[in-house]
């Protein structure tokens, strides 16, 4: 009985060596030396397996696209808040007159430009946040909420097209079941 436990204790790839876990991916006992990392919880082999693919390796170029688009997307938003504070500050210059349109103007170009930059701001932030993680195979979901939540700049008109391509390639890298199974295993493991 107690040779069948010693036989379990050992490195499914190495026999000579002790076991130090389980693959959390396969189950199969492996010593320090067939450990993907310090510390990891998979083999060397499913670590292997986890990164090869086609769109595994479209991921982090997937995150670094995310943090461009959303850096421009945030400096638009930057763009029409401050387009809207000169815009109203220059026709709040002119000189005064009876018609009620040109009072008014002021007061629309201020608050469709603000309102154009404020929806703008937190669509570009939140890609810049989860491009960051989606990078590193963490908060798939929130890369995937990130890119629909850039339609928002449909108003802006600017970054549209390029919202629409993110959704696009995003959606095909995000929802390829090596890239769920991928990020899944990137999850740490309940206790």
């Amino acid at each position: 009985m107690s040779e069948a436990v010693e036989l379990a204790e050992v490195c499914a790839v190495h026999p000579e060596r002790a076991s130090v876990g389980t693959c959390e991916r396969c189950g199969s006992f492996m010593c320090e030396g067939c450990r993907s990392a310090p510390g990891a919880g998979l083999c060397e082999t499913c670590a292997r397996r986890l990164g090869r693919g086609r769109w595994v390796a479209q991921v982090p170029i997937l995150g670094v696209l995310m943090m461009v688009h959303g850096g421009l997307t945030v400096a638009m938003g930057l763009i029409l808040l401050v387009y809207g504070v000169f815009t109203a500050a220059a026709l709040g210059g002119l000189p005064a007159n009876d018609d009620p349109a040109q009072q008014a103007m002021s007061s629309i170009m201020l608050g469709g430009m603000l309102g154009l930059g404020v929806i703008h701001m937190p669509s570009g932030v939140l890609q810049l946040l989860a491009g960051w993680r989606v990078r590193t195979y963490q908060s798939r979901g929130l890369g995937i909420t990130s890119l629909w939540l850039g339609l928002l700049t449909f108003l802006g008109c600017y970054c549209l097209p390029t919202s629409l391509a993110m959704i696009v390639y995003g959606s095909i890298v995000l929802h390829s079941g090596e890239v769920v199974e991928r990020f899944d295993a990137e999850r740490p493991a309940a206790t």
